[in-house]
């Protein structure tokens, strides 16, 4: 009760507080939101996102691993990732099932696709099979989200939904800096 004041209203906590996302293991985020940042910046969020995963695991098991070298060369580091993400899963939800391996594998062969279908001779090929491989890369990668927060107990990411200033400005401003790259080489913006 608060003070002597009996006809005050009872306080209590009427919301649940929002886990801390810097003590978490891994790098939890909405599926709203990965979605939105991964399309919207042409999949430059992935090398953030192994980054963020990369650098929450280092601090939680005061690791010497190097998350900007470890997000650069993905490719490497996936399947390691992936694995320790497994293995949090299976203490946290013993009956989840997952095979980090071959989602592994299939994330990195999708990214060597996507690379190497961007030097394809044919006009229509190498415009077309990127496209496709970022999509599949984009919808691999919110599947392991989803099961990032399931691991740390934060189901729908609820503790990183919100968009920040920098998530607005780098989702905004990348597609401009890409759309005028891409005017520029195709000689529209020659007046």
């Amino acid at each position: 009760m608060q003070g002597d004041n009996i006809y005050a209203p009872p306080e209590s906590e009427l919301q649940q507080p929002l886990p801390d996302t810097g003590s978490q293991e891994f790098y939890v985020v909405s599926k709203s939101k990965f979605s939105i940042l991964y399309f919207l910046t042409f999949g430059i969020y992935a090398l953030y996102w192994h980054y963020k995963n990369w650098t929450q695991y280092r601090r939680k098991h005061n690791e010497s691993c190097f998350p900007v070298m470890r997000a650069i060369f993905s490719i490497f580091f996936t399947h390691s990732l992936f694995s320790e993400i497994r293995y949090r899963l299976k203490v946290n939800h013993p009956d989840v099932s997952w095979s980090s391996g071959a989602w592994a594998t299939m994330v990195v062969i999708v990214v060597i696709a996507e690379r190497a279908t961007e030097k394809l001779p044919s006009e229509l090929l190498s415009s077309f099979l990127p496209f496709v491989c970022y999509i599949a890369h984009g919808l691999m990668l919110l599947k392991v989200q989803s099961l990032i927060n399931l691991a740390c107990d934060d189901i729908d990411g609820v503790s990183n939904s919100r968009f920040s200033i920098l998530n607005y400005l780098w989702a905004g401003l990348i597609p401009v800096i890409i759309l005028y790259y891409a005017l520029e080489s195709a000689e529209l913006l020659n007046f």
